[in-house]
């Protein structure tokens, strides 16, 4: 039947008339915003998480990973996904996928010396005034190009710039320790044994399926040292699954971050023991928490014994970076 067929029926049965061009414009706004949102759900979680009391994200489906040799961003495929050790090959023209990087380092030139996502240098007075970052700004406003996922086109997120982000510092700290019922949402534990955290969707009821952190008793569990770092060498109280349960974990919209360690300089430490993941935040100062830092940014930080959130991340080092929509309501 054709659009203009189509209306004069309408017409006749009582309804309003629309013309032919009217009705092409209205299919071809229907399709555009089909599009839209079928582009803001590709990689998304479907758990939504409160990162203040007004405002509501989902999780991608995984880490960001980079593949220098062809500047291709993607989300790692499952959740529990890292890269580990090959990060320690880091290069400009690296032919395989890196997931740990530094501050700021999205490819957008901030202002600083270092913002490729192959950055590695770690003294600052190689990088002039300002290195990962310029100097006391967080990479939001005028600076979230330095953001990832919003300077970048994500292949399979989208595949369009400024579809996502990363988390503020606040937004971390509301999501991870101030919304209703916040350690009742969290848990440690292990997916077919990768170690990390999983951070479960407001509506979730954890019962019976995780030991989350308001459960824990904090007396049990011995720390070593494996020199650099302690970690809990007992897992008494995690939560462990099989990478098998990953997809029913998505389908009930949990989030897992896996413990995928860190990145300085190439040499990659404390895999399957601790994750960092940043933040768009600048840091402060370790003697004093009231005046910012040129140097670190903020990051959430987690291993065995807990969560936190730490201001003086080297922004040198590599972290991960786990990436959100906001949710538009």
């Amino acid at each position: 039947m054709t659009i203009a067929l189509a209306a004069t029926i309408l017409a006749a049965c009582g309804g309003k008339q629309s013309s032919a061009t009217e009705g092409s414009e209205d299919q071809a706004k229907e399709t555009k915003q089909d599009a839209s949102k079928a582009k803001k759900q590709e990689g998304v979680l479907k758990g939504v998480f409160s990162i203040s009391a007004s405002k509501k994200v989902h999780f991608s489906q995984g880490n960001l990973q980079y593949l220098p040799a062809t500047k291709k961003w993607q989300l790692a495929k499952n959740q529990y996904d890292y890269i580990g050790l090959s990060n320690s090959d880091i290069s400009a023209d690296y032919d395989g996928w890196i997931d740990l990087f530094g501050w700021g380092t999205s490819g957008w030139n901030n202002g600083g010396n270092a913002y490729q996502p192959t950055s590695t240098g770690s003294t600052p007075m190689s990088y002039g005034e300002y290195y990962y970052g310029h100097g006391a700004n967080d990479i939001t406003g005028e600076y979230a190009n330095a953001d990832w996922g919003v300077f970048n086109a994500i292949s399979n997120g989208g595949n369009e710039p400024n579809l996502w982000r990363t988390l503020t510092a606040k937004e971390w700290e509301y999501l991870l320790f101030k919304r209703p019922n916040a350690l009742q949402l969290l848990a440690l534990g292990t997916i077919g044994g990768v170690n990390g955290l999983f951070i479960l969707p407001d509506d979730f009821e954890a019962e019976d399926v995780f030991y989350t952190l308001g459960d824990r008793d904090y007396s049990y569990g011995s720390l070593e040292f494996d020199g650099k770092c302690f970690y809990n060498k007992y897992s008494d109280y995690w939560s462990s699954f099989q990478k098998a349960d990953m997809k029913d974990l998505d389908a009930l919209g949990v989030v897992f971050l896996p413990a995928a360690g860190d990145r300085i300089g190439k040499s990659i430490c404390s895999i399957n023991k601790f994750g960092y993941y940043w933040t768009t935040t600048k840091g402060k100062v370790a003697w004093n928490y009231s005046v910012n830092s040129t140097y670190s940014a903020a990051a959430i930080r987690f291993s065995g014994e807990g969560v936190s959130l730490i201001y003086g991340g080297e922004r040198s080092d590599g972290y991960s970076v786990r990436l959100v929509q906001d949710i538009i309501e």
